[in-house]
């Protein structure tokens, strides 16, 4: 998968240099994307009997995204994407008991919906550069259970609902109307005390690829 997208984006790049998008009325876009989604691990509390390893690594998702491009290249698009990634954690940040002893599997989502403005270049092959927030659900869970299901400060303190990112696009026509499509997207994700002690990281990088279909005449 990752080298069709490594393909796809050097395609894509060659092709920028033809300029903006152009065509006689806007165009709508309908993308569904697989992704591999990496989370890397924040080990600032990673040792000794307190954690055995940050909770991150690469897991599997998807991602939905409408776009619309005006005839001239401007870009709006709507992108909903979640992924899963499960590590098993020991040590007293987890359950109480050193490492090596109990523990619990930690999962990260991050359910995100993004609405990003940007610029698309090409014809026949796109690329789209986008950047703009998002909502994201960033609370981890621990055995199936939200970490922020108690009253502890360490939950509040940094936590937030809005992500700040960004990234491209490629698309590279397959006939009509359908497209093969590539994506690479950054996010900071905002991450409470308690997310930070079990090792998560504010950073998400989501790499997709899927099929678009162009909507309408």
């Amino acid at each position: 998968m990752l080298l069709a997208l490594a393909l796809v984006l050097l395609a894509a790049t060659s092709s920028s240099a033809q300029g903006p998008a152009t065509a006689k009325r806007p165009s709508v876009n309908l993308s569904v994307l697989g992704l591999a989604s990496i989370h890397p691990v924040d080990d600032a509390y990673v040792g000794g009997p307190y954690l055995d390893r940050g909770l991150g690594g690469v897991g599997p998702g998807a991602a939905v995204m409408v776009d619309l491009v005006g005839p001239t290249g401007p870009t709006l698009a709507v992108e909903f994407s979640a992924a899963n990634v499960d590590v098993f954690q020991t040590g007293r940040l987890v359950g109480g008991q050193d490492t090596g002893a109990g523990g619990a599997t930690g999962r990260l989502r991050d359910p995100m919906l993004s609405i990003l403005g940007g610029f698309t270049f090409g014809r026949t092959t796109t690329t789209t550069v986008v950047v703009g927030p998002g909502y994201v659900d960033a609370v981890p869970t621990q055995d199936g259970e939200r970490i922020d299901r108690f009253d502890d400060p360490a939950v509040e303190e940094g936590a937030g609902q809005i992500a700040v990112g960004g990234g491209l696009h490629s698309r590279r026509a397959l006939g009509h109307r359908v497209s093969l499509v590539a994506s690479a997207r950054y996010a900071r994700v905002p991450r409470s005390l308690r997310a930070q002690e079990l090792g998560v990281s504010p950073h998400v990088f989501r790499l997709g690829l899927g099929l678009s279909l162009r909507l309408g005449g």
